[in-house]
């Protein structure tokens, strides 16, 4: 590994039985097929200085794109495994490969972030625990090659499906005013699925290792970056919703509560829901305030930031909290119901006991009927984090005794008259505020 104390010695010279197995067998690929050049990040970057790292990880799309190929140990844990092993050979394996396989378990590639990084540049020459597979997208067609009965395709996921990727490389190889604002949006929100389950050693690491591709999503939107989301869609990238429940508030997070970067975390969005989806007509972006690692740098780490907001703060009512697997496409059934998903169940403010408040901050809705929104906390004066988000899934259960003349037991089918529900329910007029998200 390069460091300050030991890039003497390493510019001297390195013997490759020094070095860990992994990195030996990549140099050892690398000669048997022809090539003098290797591009290895413990070795070409120094791992005890920051601002190093942090001025190569702005150009990481720039190496990756420019590579010949990547060379990727798929089953690898770490460099100590090593992937130039042999195969097996004293059994055959017959698998048949269906249009949907399930994907290959022992692939720990699959779920290190640099694997989001580098699929989206250079070819790949993929080593796996029983085969050999070759990808590339820069050609056309794609080429797939593998060395067994296997497609290629068989050792991705539906998180690696080769058509999604062929649909992000497209994009990001053409003009960006070919693209549907919303295609490439959705795109966005995939990718960020994929990668926010990946792992990483630094959570701090999680919007500079994802820099290179925002940049390139930039030049297609000509949007605006803000801490992992888009200006022009907000509302709807602020209702990013935690996939598992099992990670803990005590991992450590990074970045503010409002990005899907603060959550240590596979993140996801509704987006098959997206469409019929609206912002709240009293929820509004007024500003942001963001503080940079790197000034100039948007797509890179964050000291801190804040966003300066004004929407409709409602008291918590009774709601059932749920895992959010179960989230999408729940029935209220015949009352009504708020669905609650906390970012982290074992968070000490959001315990019965814990003596903080929270509040639901109204986002968006759908066809007037169900609301989506957050649970935030105050913790100063005026200034709220995220620690959950909430849905009302129908306010249509409603009978004419119990609402208001307007709206008479249908849906609602404009603001005011879905503000009327409301008002039923929480028994307030208004509460239209100005306040401050960390």
């Amino acid at each position: 590994m390069l460091t300050q104390d030991s890039k003497t010695c390493l510019f001297s010279g390195i013997d490759p039985q020094d070095l860990d197995p992994t990195i030996r067998d990549s140099v050892k690929v690398t000669q048997e097929l022809g090539f003098r050049f290797l591009w290895v990040d413990a070795l070409c970057i120094f791992q005890d200085d920051d601002t190093w790292k942090t001025r190569e990880l702005e150009i990481m799309g720039q190496i990756y794109r420019n590579a010949t190929f990547t060379i990727v140990a798929s089953w690898a844990e770490d460099v100590k495994n090593g992937f130039c092993i042999a195969a097996y050979q004293h059994k055959t394996w017959l698998v048949v490969a269906t249009d949907n396989p399930n994907p290959p378990s022992g692939s720990e590639w699959k779920r290190v972030v640099r694997s989001a990084r580098n699929r989206y540049y250079s070819g790949r020459l993929q080593f796996a625990h029983d085969q050999t597979t070759w990808i590339c997208y820069c050609s056309e067609p794609p080429a797939q090659e593998c060395d067994g009965w296997l497609a290629g395709t068989w050792y991705g996921h539906d998180i690696y499906s080769d058509d999604y990727f062929e649909d992000i490389m497209t994009m990001v190889r053409s003009k960006k005013d070919s693209f549907q604002t919303k295609k490439v949006l959705w795109n966005w929100y995939a990718l960020v699925k994929v990668y926010s389950n990946r792992k990483l050693r630094y959570c701090d690491d999680r919007l500079p290792a994802i820099s290179a591709l925002a940049r390139e999503f930039a030049s297609i939107l000509g949007d605006r970056y803000i801490c992992g989301l888009w200006k022009s869609d907000l509302p709807f990238g602020l209702m990013w919703l935690p996939r598992k429940l099992h990670y803990s508030v005590s991992g450590g997070t990074s970045g503010p509560s409002w990005s899907w970067a603060s959550y240590d975390g596979e993140t996801r969005w509704w987006v098959r829901k997206h469409q019929g989806w609206r912002p709240d007509q009293d929820f509004e972006i007024l500003g942001s305030v963001i503080e940079l690692t790197s000034p100039g740098n948007p797509f890179g780490k964050v000291k801190a930031a804040e966003l300066h907001v004004r929407g409709l703060l409602l008291p918590p009512i009774q709601y059932i909290e749920i895992d959010p697997n179960e989230f999408d496409g729940r029935d209220a059934g015949e009352a009504l119901q708020t669905f609650v998903s906390f970012d982290y169940n074992d968070d000490p403010r959001v315990q019965p006991d814990s003596g903080f408040s929270l509040s639901f901050l109204v986002v968006g809705n759908r066809e007037w009927s169900r609301i989506d929104g957050l649970v935030v906390l105050e913790e100063e004066e005026n200034r709220y984090s995220r620690v959950g988000c909430f849905r009302i899934m129908d306010l249509s259960p409603m009978t004419p005794e119990n609402i208001s003349p307007e709206v008479g037991g249908r849906l609602a089918k404009s603001h005011e008259e879905l503000r009327a529900c409301l008002r039923i329910l929480w028994g307030v007029e208004h509460n239209v505020r100005q306040f401050v998200l960390i």
